[in-house]
């Protein structure tokens, strides 16, 4: 494995190990972690519907859809050993990389819930796993992406009867809500984050303070930026 590779499954065996809270570097903190954040045993992070949906012409399926960019477990928690364990099922080094894939990760969760008895919440309160809204902490898309929202949009919304039959009902409501903000979103109030896609990792602003100062043990690795705490 490269560094790059390394750091995909690291974070999986220290959020195991040691339970935390792990971040990549292109997020950027709009309000401290509360309770309300720390109370589940598991909460990962919810993209945008309009990615799902619009985005990645991804189909309903039985859970939103789910993105590694922020986890925050409790440490034992059965889904990280099982992220751990398909490492095993990995037949060779050019695999490695479909390990760090959002879509793998997505497939994979959506096979654990399944495996744990299609229904999560079958499973002990212990081991329970949050998807959180992703007003949470991914309440944008990227930005490049617009244009291609505002195309897909275009046409769902000036689609003629015919075509309303096979267009997804979610879609139709998702253009609908964003055609009178322009096709943009932004952070609200109960944003915790604001994501930026990998345009740009974020920088300490004048007046702000470097994380290894409020948390001396923090884990930050230069490759692709981790932070674990």
């Amino acid at each position: 494995m490269n560094e790059s590779e390394v750091h995909e499954v690291l974070r999986y065996f220290i959020l195991y190990e040691y339970g935390g809270v792990y971040i990549e570097n292109d997020v950027e903190l709009l309000k401290p972690l509360d309770e309300k954040v720390f109370k589940q045993p598991c909460t990962i992070a919810q993209e945008p519907e309009a990615n799902a949906y619009l985005m990645y012409e991804k189909k309903k399926s039985a859970i939103p859809f789910a993105s590694q960019e922020i986890l925050i477990c409790r440490a034992k928690h059965p889904f990280m050993r099982y992220m751990i364990e398909q490492l095993y099922f990995l037949k060779d080094h050019s695999q490695n990389a479909n390990f760090a894939s959002k879509w793998y990760f997505h497939d994979l969760l959506h096979r654990y819930l399944y495996k744990a008895g299609q229904d999560q919440y079958k499973l002990q309160e212990s081991d329970r796993i949050y998807l959180a809204s992703s007003e949470w902490f991914m309440p944008t898309w990227n930005p490049a992406s617009s244009p291609w929202v505002r195309k897909v949009c275009s046409k769902t919304l000036m689609s003629d009867e015919q075509e309303k039959g096979r267009r997804s009902r979610l879609r139709a409501e998702l253009c609908r809500d964003l055609y009178p903000k322009n096709y943009t979103c932004a952070p609200t109030e109960a944003s915790y984050t604001k994501h930026y896609w990998h345009n740009r990792p974020v920088h300490v602003a004048s007046g702000g303070i470097e994380v290894e100062d409020l948390i001396p043990k923090v884990i930050k690795a230069n490759f692709h930026g981790t932070v674990l705490v």
